[in-house]
């Protein structure tokens, strides 16, 4: 069980990729303060990502797709049909990648190290609202799947990108 990892393995530095290590809390036990996960300052500094940003990058990036494809003539219940169905398809990958995958049980160091990046500080450092958001190293290609205009599928695309910032 995820719950039970640390039962498992002990909480400290954990390899990710070649000389660099993740200092990794036990996420069954939340503390409060900020978390440090790297020593290496440039690699802590693109981990971390002020809550505001995504509803900056994706939300403009969605209201801008609703808004072109209104201009571009796509009638407005098929927009809103889309935006139901981009808030509907966010709500099911969000659960699905936390049943399946952010709480899966890891039997590997790198395992415990990767699943304490994407989602196991979270936890651990819940108080910790640098950490709340998907860093901005991750997230800059999403609105980059906008780029055709004129469908509705775009604006489904867009209201995913608008409830993640949310």
């Amino acid at each position: 069980m995820w719950s039970t990892t640390f039962q498992r393995f002990a909480p400290g530095r954990m390899p990710v990729i070649g000389s660099i290590a993740v200092a990794v809390s036990d996420w069954s036990r939340p503390r409060p303060g900020e978390s440090q996960m790297f020593d290496q300052r440039l690699m802590e500094r693109l981990t971390l990502a002020h809550p505001g940003w995504p509803v900056v990058i994706h939300g403009l990036a969605g209201v801008a797709a609703v808004a072109v494809a209104l201009e571009a003539g796509i009638a407005v219940t098929a927009v809103g049909g889309a935006y139901l169905a981009g808030v509907f398809a966010w709500t099911l990958v969000e659960y699905l990648m936390h049943r399946f995958s952010f709480h899966h049980a890891p039997s590997t160091e790198r395992q415990v190290a990767v699943g304490y990046l994407v989602h196991g500080v979270h936890h651990a450092f819940p108080d910790d609202s640098r950490r709340w958001v998907m860093p901005l190293v991750v997230t800059p290609w999403a609105p980059a799947g906008l780029a055709d205009h004129n469908s509705a599928q775009n604006t489904a695309r867009a209201t995913v990108f608008i409830t993640y910032s949310w």
